[in-house]
């Protein structure tokens, strides 16, 4: 049993705590802590979970295994070494930071300290996905040549000016930090680490003062070429296409719905199972701790995300200049 603390305790980190609820006879949730008050009491009442009155106060607290962070993105960095410090296990909302070098000071310390540590790319967890890796496996779409990609939705239109994800400095490039990055999780995961890319980011509709239109265009160390488009402003909806010479392979509406074209009127709809992909990097993470197996995000893939969230933001900021990421990752190395 994995006694678990959790921290930020908002709509996202609510979602992470039915998911680690749903794990029972592996998970028990023993602690919380919010700045809202409003929020801590209605978590301890549903999950029995003790309030601390501090991140420092939850962290001494010798029974608690692991903590679980859903905090903004700017603090992830942070919390993770305090956590690592204190000896416990983590887990923490995705993205792991917001620049590479707060990304490797994060692993180093957890590494350092013999913890784990745990990045919620949940997509990665999708059936999917997992159908998509063993078509490309299979090499019925020959050899792969492009990918196109699209994770959009229209949240951001209701931020009030306090919500911290309407802050330039929490969402660089719109709503790339809080749904591109699936894609681009999943992209690298598929077919491979980026290697450059070029970024156009803007604001055109949303209220508050963040980009609600994102787009890059990509290269992958092993030539493929790629395009993502990430929007805070348009209904949800969700896009991958990988082209090969033998045919694409298509995913849709959150990769619930996965089909294979090849020439002629050769098409395939494939099935997916339905799963949890937040009670599945739970069960990830469990076991990692218990020390049965490795988690399925690595560190360096972990890095190499945040690599592209600060690439993709110094890119707009640039007029669309070229980043190189090997180059951005090598600067950032602690």
């Amino acid at each position: 049993m994995i006694n678990l603390a959790f921290v930020g305790l908002g709509w996202w980190g609510n979602e992470l705590a039915a998911a680690a609820s749903a794990l029972s006879a592996r998970i028990k949730i023993v602690g919380c802590y919010s700045l809202s008050q409003t929020e801590m009491k209605a978590f301890e009442t549903q999950y029995g979970a003790i309030p601390y009155p501090s991140y420092g106060d939850l962290l001494k607290e010798p029974s608690t295994d692991g903590v679980v962070l859903s905090t903004p993105h700017s603090q992830h960095a942070n919390q993770v070494i305090q956590a690592a410090n204190a000896g416990k296990q983590v887990f923490v909302e995705k993205p792991l930071a917001l620049s590479v070098h707060d990304a490797y000071r994060a692993t180093k310390t957890c590494l350092d300290q013999e913890v784990i540590l745990a990045v919620g790319h949940n997509r990665r967890f999708s059936s999917g996905v997992s159908e998509i890796k063993r078509c490309l496996q299979s090499g019925k779409l020959g050899q792969v040549l492009h990918v196109e990609a699209h994770f959009s939705g229209n949240s951001a239109m209701n931020f009030s000016h306090t919500t911290w994800r309407a802050n330039r400095e929490e969402s660089p490039a719109g709503a790339l930090a809080s749904i591109g990055l699936h894609m681009i999780d999943t992209i690298q995961y598929l077919l491979g680490p980026i290697e450059r890319l070029c970024c156009l980011s803007k604001r055109q509709v949303l209220p508050v003062e963040i980009d609600d239109t994102t787009s890059a265009l990509f290269e992958l160390q092993s030539g493929i070429t790629g395009t993502i488009g990430t929007l805070f402003a348009t209904p949800s909806n969700s896009l991958l296409r990988i082209y090969g010479t033998g045919g694409l392979i298509e995913a849709k509406n959150e990769f619930s719905e996965v089909s294979f074209q090849g020439d002629g009127e050769l098409y395939e709809n494939i099935l997916i199972q339905p799963s949890n992909t937040l009670t599945a990097e739970f069960s990830g993470f469990c076991d990692a701790c218990e020390g049965h197996e490795a988690y399925p995000v690595s560190a360096d893939e972990a890095i190499r995300n945040v690599a592209i969230i600060e690439a993709m933001s110094s890119s707009s900021k640039q007029m669309g200049e070229w980043m190189n990421i090997s180059g951005l990752l090598k600067k950032g190395a602690v």
